[in-house]
C-alpha cells in the first residue's frame, strides 16, 4: 500500500508533533526527508530503514531506498519486495530537507543531552562528560557543572 504524505501534514511547521501516536509516523517520514531531501532529481540512494512489507506472511528482510522524482517529490521503496511505500511532497520546508546537520566540534551544547542510565545523578561514578577527556574512568565531577554529562556504555 502506497501512502501519500504532505509533510506539512505531519510535520507542522516543519517540526515534530508532540503527540507520541502521530510523532513516530512523522519520525519515518523525517528519516525519509533527510535521506533524500539533498538528492537531485532522479537520484535514489539506500536508507538505513527497514522495509516494514511481509510478502507471504514472512518480513521483507531488504532495505529502504528513497527517491527524488523530477516532480521534486520524495519516494521511499524496496527493491528487494519491489513496494513503493511512501510518496512524500511538501518536505521542502522541514529542518531534515537539507540533510544530516554538520557535526558538532567535542561538547555537546547543554540543551542536548543524553539520558542518565536509571538511578545515575550527574557527577557520580555511572557518568562521563561527552567530548572532555577526564580520567581513566571518564568521570569528571565537573561534567555536572557544564550541563554535558551521559550514562556510562552510552
Amino acid at each position: 500500500m502506497v501512502r501519500v504524505v504532505d509533510a506539512e501534514h505531519f510535520l507542522p511547521g516543519g517540526e515534530l508533533p508532540d503527540d507520541p501516536r502521530v510523532r513516530r509516523h512523522a519520525l519515518r517520514i523525517a528519516r525519509f526527508i533527510e535521506y533524500g531531501g539533498p538528492l537531485r532529481p532522479g537520484q535514489t540512494r539506500e536508507a538505513l530503514i527497514e522495509c516494514p512489507c511481509k510478502p507471504k506472511r514472512r518480513a521483507c528482510s531488504g532495505l529502504l531506498w528513497v527517491r527524488k522524482t523530477p516532480e521534486d517529490r520524495i519516494e521511499a521503496f524496496c527493491p528487494s519486495c519491489r513496494s513503493l511505500q511512501y510518496v512524500i511532497s511538501n518536505w521542502q520546508g522541514t529542518l531534515w530537507a537539507e540533510g544530516p546537520m554538520e557535526p558538532l566540534d567535542r561538547v555537546l551544547p547543554a540543551t542536548v543531552r543524553r539520558p542518565l542510565r536509571r538511578g545515575a545523578r550527574a557527577g557520580n561514578r555511572h557518568s562521563r562528560c561527552i567530548g572532555q577527556s577526564g580520567d581513566r574512568e571518564g568521570t569528571r565531577p565537573d561534567c555536572a557543572a557544564s550541563g554535558v554529562v551521559a550514562a556510562r556504555g552510552s
